[in-house]
Parts: C-alpha cells; sequence; structure tokens
C-alpha cells in the first residue's frame, strides 16, 4: 500500500510541476498519435512543446503547429523562410516533404521534451476521463466508507 502511495503521490506532484510550468512558461503537451516521427519521437510519446520566438526556429528543430482544420501536427523543420515568415516541414519517417506552408501564426511551439509511451496515458484521461474518475470515486467510496460500517477485510 506504501509504494502505491508513493507512486500515486510522484504521479501528482509531477502533474502539478507540469500545470504550474505550463501556467508560468506556456508550456503545452500533445500525444504524439502516428510513426511520422519515429525514431525521435515514436507514436505514443507525450511530447512537450515550448512556444518560442520565430527567428529562434531553425532547420533541423521538431515543432507542433496547427494545419488546417485544426490537426495538431509534430514534425522536424526541413526550410526556414525568414523574410516570409514561415516554416516547411517533414515528418523523420515520411519520404516526403509536407505539402504547403506552414506560417508563424499556426506554430504553437518547438519540442523541448519527448516521453516514450506517456501519450497513451493522456490520451486515454482525455477521451475516457468522466468515467475514470467516477470509476475512482465509487473505488474510494467504497475502500473507505465500507470499514465505517463494519467492513475491515481490505479489497
Amino acid at each position: 500500500m506504501v509504494k502505491i502511495r508513493k507512486i500515486f503521490s510522484v504521479l501528482f506532484w509531477t502533474a502539478v510541476c507540469f500545470c504550474l510550468a505550463n501556467f508560468v512558461c506556456g508550456w503545452r503537451a500533445f500525444a504524439v498519435m502516428s510513426s511520422s516521427m519515429e525514431p525521435a519521437c515514436p507514436a505514443g510519446s507525450l511530447v512537450i512543446s515550448k512556444p518560442v520566438p520565430f527567428r529562434l526556429l531553425k532547420k533541423g528543430d521538431i515543432v507542433t503547429f496547427c494545419k488546417e482544420g485544426g490537426v495538431t501536427v509534430t514534425h522536424r523543420i526541413v526550410q526556414v523562410d525568414q523574410n516570409k515568415r514561415y516554416i516547411e516541414t517533414k515528418g523523420d519517417g515520411n519520404q516526403i516533404q509536407d505539402t504547403g506552408k506552414t506560417f508563424e501564426t499556426d506554430i504553437i511551439g518547438r519540442i523541448e521534451t519527448v516521453i516514450p509511451r506517456a501519450g497513451y496515458l493522456s490520451l486515454a484521461i482525455k477521451r475516457g476521463g468522466p468515467a475514470l474518475l467516477f470509476i475512482l470515486a465509487v473505488w474510494s467510496g467504497f475502500r473507505f466508507l465500507l470499514p465505517v460500517f463494519g467492513y475491515d477485510k481490505p479489497l
């Protein structure tokens, strides 16, 4: 039981630190959905994106940006045009460069950290958050209220 508490404590404080960093620095997390950036960012990874001035972006940086229709993409910069304020990108695992240009206003940030497999947890929480919270609430209720009614056996 002590190990489980330590694990949840570490997860809780990690989440708190991330939320503070997000609030203070504007960092954002995104789950990588495809293998287009393997091996740098495998499918299921969580990438942490930090806003940076356009002038600091360079060829080889990995960035997250919005495409038409609100789709979020994480790919590597293959060309930067500082005058017209756009970049061209390509996924490491793709054979061809992305079509079109990504303008400064569509860039969310440069990738600072890649956490393998953590994106799966992020997606599970986003997709099943309310259901997960309900299950945890019911389990917690049983776990902590049963002893009140005389049931002392651990669950």
